[in-house]
């Protein structure tokens, strides 16, 4: 009896850190995953700004919408809240 109690404690003391090691690489790879995805729409978001004429009063209401969501992709890469569009961080 003594013996199938020591295996199971040894058993469970080689799995149990094989599992938390697993989940925490589990965690950085959907962590890294997102924050790729952030800076990838960053990028496309900011490429799509350039192309936009700065002063055609046409594209105005665009141009705002194109700081916003740059405001809101680094509020979520930075970890802070997101910006009110009058006050971008973007616009100078």
């Amino acid at each position: 009896m003594d013996t199938s109690i020591d295996a199971l404690s040894v058993l469970s003391a080689m799995i149990t850190p094989a599992v938390l090691i697993s989940a925490c690489g589990s965690l950085i790879l959907a962590t890294s995953d997102r924050l790729s995805k952030a800076v990838a729409r960053t990028r496309e978001v900011s490429n799509e700004l350039m192309v936009v004429e700065p002063e055609a009063p046409e594209h105005e209401e665009e141009r705002r919408m194109l700081f916003t969501q740059l405001d809101q992709a680094s509020a979520m890469v930075w970890g802070s809240a997101p910006r009110d569009s009058r006050t971008s961080i973007f616009e100078s």
